[in-house]
């Protein structure tokens, strides 16, 4: 009965088999711990994790940025009074640099290069520049000073410094003209509009009207109308059909059919602090201050530059002051100094 007892000792004979495979694994096991010791022994075992010697580290650049971020402005010293607002900041005037240095920097604190001059520079944004106040005693820190009258002739230091007079010498005053304020300047819309075209070549007669449609002319080529010569007329123009007008100066304008064109020519809004008076001017045209006739010379976004008709100097108007502008309130009892302009 062989099939019988294999049978009834199944489990005996894999347990046996089971000890002689841990039994060779350890055997085994222990003659390669043996064999990997008399390696080591000999020598002929090579320690991965060998030392090496360390490269000495170039600090150069990083002590060179680490200056420059402790102390990246090493220029003319600037003081504000203006706080909590940024340092004004202009890029260095070399093309290899253009670093962000301090506004009034003599020479650039990265590259040595110098720096242009700011003689203009206006600190506490008075209207008066900082050369200006230190040059004549007043403190270039202080905006409030702008509206000061140091020697009583009835003009602010900032009317003094526009018209290049003493603010400490009472026998020289600006001129009347100095009382003009600048309220606004804008581009002023060109007043003429192409409306219609009729007739045949040789004999085109031309409809054009005001913006406002308040007047309408009909002209032909070569005729004038409100001050502009009709020179051309392009019947395929870039746009469509085209008007050529040509100013006095000789500065040509083209209106397409039915399109509004804006004008390059620059208007103001002048008010006079003496009385509130007000004008809406363009180059060329005059208004009178106390008896004093004046003209305007050029208008730009921030001033109005006028000229002394009797004597041609020049004199240029600056933006009106919020403190000027509470003044014409207390003057005329309204919120604002822009009151029913009168055209000139």
């Amino acid at each position: 009965m062989p099939v019988s007892w294999f049978k009834q000792n199944i489990d005996k004979l894999l347990l046996v088999a089971t000890l002689v495979v841990l039994l060779a694994s350890a055997v085994y096991l222990l003659l390669k711990i043996r064999v990997e010791r008399n390696e080591i022994d000999e020598g002929s075992w090579q320690n991965p994790s060998r030392p090496k010697p360390a490269q000495l580290i170039d600090l150069t650049s990083f002590m060179t940025n680490n200056l420059a971020l402790e102390r990246p402005f090493q220029g003319t010293a600037v003081t504000t009074n203006l706080m909590m607002v940024s340092e004004l900041r202009v890029a260095c005037v070399n093309p290899e640099c253009g670093k962000p240095i301090a506004y009034r920097a003599l020479v650039c604190p990265f590259c040595k290069s110098p720096q242009p001059p700011h003689d203009d520079f206006d600190l506490d944004r008075d209207g008066m520049d900082d050369r200006w106040e230190r040059e004549h005693g007043l403190n270039p820190k202080d905006p409030s000073d702008a509206d000061e009258d140091p020697d009583g002739d009835g003009f602010s230091n900032l009317e003094e410094f526009v018209s290049g007079t003493n603010p400490f010498d009472p026998t020289s005053t600006p001129p009347p003209g100095a009382k003009l304020r600048l309220v606004e300047s804008r581009l002023r819309p060109f007043d003429l509009l192409f409306v219609a075209v009729a007739g045949e070549e040789g004999s085109y007669r031309f409809t054009l009207r005001t913006r406002r449609g308040d007047r309408t002319f009909i002209r032909t080529i070569g005729e004038d109308v409100m001050g502009y010569l009709i020179s051309d007329y392009l019947p395929a123009g870039p746009d469509g059909q085209t008007l050529v007008v040509t100013k006095s100066d000789g500065t040509e304008l083209q209106l397409t059919l039915n399109k509004l064109v804006e004008s390059t020519d620059w208007e103001a809004r002048l008010i006079s602090l003496l009385n509130a008076q007000q004008w809406i001017v363009r180059v060329d045209s005059r208004v009178q201050v106390r008896g004093e006739e004046y003209k305007v010379i050029d208008i730009k976004q921030r001033e109005v530059i006028i000229e002394d008709v009797n004597s041609g100097e020049p004199l240029n108007l600056v933006r009106i002051s919020a403190s000027e502008i509470e003044m014409i309130q207390r003057m005329t009892g309204v919120r604002t100094p822009v009151r029913r302009p009168v055209r000139r």
